[in-house]
């Protein structure tokens, strides 16, 4: 696709994002003839359309803490829980999707650690189902095992669990966020440029494939 498809795709799609959804079609279809542009801005609005109707479900924030009490014991895998060939060590983070944690290889002999980021069981309060959060899941996969950059965290193994929940095995990296780094090191307003230039290269590949992050912030860099 040239950078003039590209930008004519951008155009249309904010322009059409103004009007009210019965007419986006029509409207993308008489303001160009080329169909890979169309095509493009079609899907966009779609899942546009999709990401708006979610919101509007209104899944409830609420703090780390108060989400671990309402959740069920069994909710979270404990220490030496096994997922694959791989033994849980601790929790790293968990969110409305799912929970991830530290691991290691405990068959083979390749010594390796690891982040398993595996799909909660239940369905969370005021959230979406347990199928449509196993699909987003499956495609979180599928869209990370199609990304390939150096300052992208690396697929190691996918599969599901026994009660048939799917999980992803990803390169653990041992850090800081990005904006505790740039404290600690007391970097220059230049060398700060210089790294979100390099968080940019990353993100380039997944919007060039029509991929939205959707939670990009320093926690996650």
């Amino acid at each position: 696709m040239t950078p003039e498809q590209w930008a004519e795709i951008e155009q249309l799609f904010h322009e059409a994002l103004e009007l009210k959804e019965d007419d986006r079609d029509r409207f993308v279809h008489s303001a160009t003839d080329d169909v890979v542009v169309s095509s493009r801005v079609l899907a966009m609005l779609r899942a546009a359309s999709e990401e708006c109707e979610a919101l509007d479900a209104g899944v409830p924030m609420v703090p780390l803490m108060e989400a671990l009490e309402q959740d069920s014991d069994q909710q979270f895998l404990q220490q030496n829980d096994r997922v694959g060939a791989f033994e849980i060590e601790r929790l790293i983070a968990t969110g409305g999707m799912g929970a991830v944690y530290l691991a290691h290889r405990v068959e083979g002999d390749v010594r390796q650690r690891v982040a398993v980021k595996l799909i909660r069981r239940n369905r969370p309060r005021g959230g979406e189902g347990a199928d449509e959060m196993a699909r987003r899941f499956r495609l979180e996969r599928q869209v990370l095992a199609s990304l390939t950059h150096p300052y992208i965290t690396r697929l190691i193994d996918l599969g599901e669990t026994e009660d048939g929940r799917p999980y992803l095995v990803m390169e653990y990296v041992d850090g800081v966020p990005i904006d505790v780094s740039c404290r600690k090191r007391n970097l220059t307003h230049r060398q700060v440029a210089g790294l979100m230039a390099s968080v940019c290269d990353a993100v380039q590949p997944a919007h060039q494939a029509l991929v939205q992050h959707r939670d990009l912030k320093p926690q996650n860099i």
